[in-house]
């Protein structure tokens, strides 16, 4: 459409150039072409700005120096007196247009947070953690480089449930995610809610020695903060299992059998006793 716009501004303005006598016409062709720059062209707000402030200099300029002669003084400073209107004008409409746009831009971002975040420990949530997956996947085919998975699961939830009641076991749970994501140092790595009280920690570039180093850290964090679980025997503490995959060539698999390894190999430290880290590789 721009395109469009563009060659009928020029295409008009040879002509009016060709053909003097049609001069009268110049103030309401300026006055348009101002609009069309400042609303229609697809370009930034400070370059629509610019460009429409040259234009108004060089369109009147040529204005005057092909027919100038011919046109009265009183329609010249009309002209100029439209000009200027319409800068203003546009400068003000593309402004507001621009604001709008930041605006459903900006409202666009915060829903999508909203949509990728769990509501109630405020970390990723399946989503996310899905849509990272993906695209680190992706991006590990192309280079190379292993790609590591945690799945985590809270020992004995149920019976802390059980026992605590429901709004402990949710605090429980927010303290469990503020305690992984402390436990993961770099910003690519990503810290999600996976369902229930199962969580998963994703690590691009990670072979299985640092899955591990960042499991055992981990459990370390959980070990540390000695969460009280009074639904197990006397003075027992929360704890956590891991199962830690690592997919060193991962454009020979999926994304799924990733997940897949990481779900066995969890199950498998929970049947060796929990409170434990299993690893493997893809």
């Amino acid at each position: 459409m721009a395109v469009f716009i563009v060659v009928g501004m020029v295409s008009r303005m040879t002509i009016m150039t060709v053909y003097p006598v049609t001069a009268f016409l110049w103030p309401t062709l300026i006055v348009s072409i101002v609009f069309i720059i400042y609303v229609y062209l697809p370009i930034r707000f400070f370059v629509a700005a610019a460009l429409a402030a040259a234009f108004s200099v060089v369109a009147p300029a040529w204005w005057f120096f092909v027919a100038g002669t011919t046109l009265p003084l009183e329609q010249m400073l009309r002209a100029s007196v439209w000009l200027v209107f319409a800068n203003a004008l546009g400068f003000l409409a593309a402004n507001s247009i621009q604001r709008a746009q930041r605006e459903r831009y900006a409202q666009s971002l915060l829903l999508k947070e909203l949509l990728s975040t769990d509501a109630m420990t405020g970390i990723g949530n399946r989503r996310r953690f899905d849509d990272a997956l993906e695209r680190e996947w992706r991006r590990c085919s192309r280079s190379g480089k292993p790609l590591s998975l945690l799945m985590i699961d809270v020992d004995h939830f149920k019976a802390y449930n059980d026992h605590h009641g429901h709004l402990q076991g949710d605090e429980c749970l927010r303290q469990v995610a503020k305690l992984l994501v402390e436990s993961v140092g770099r910003p690519a790595d990503l810290v999600a809610r996976y369902g229930g009280e199962e969580f998963v920690c994703l690590l691009p570039e990670i072979a299985e020695e640092g899955a591990r180093a960042v499991a055992a850290k981990c459990m370390m964090a959980i070990a540390r903060a000695a969460i009280p679980h009074a639904g197990l025997p006397a003075a027992a503490k929360l704890t956590i299992s891991i199962g830690a995959a690592t997919g060193h060539e991962v454009a020979l698999h999926s994304p799924g059998a990733l997940v897949a390894l990481a779900d066995k190999l969890l199950y498998c430290a929970k049947r060796a006793g929990r409170d434990q880290v299993v690893t493997g590789v893809l």
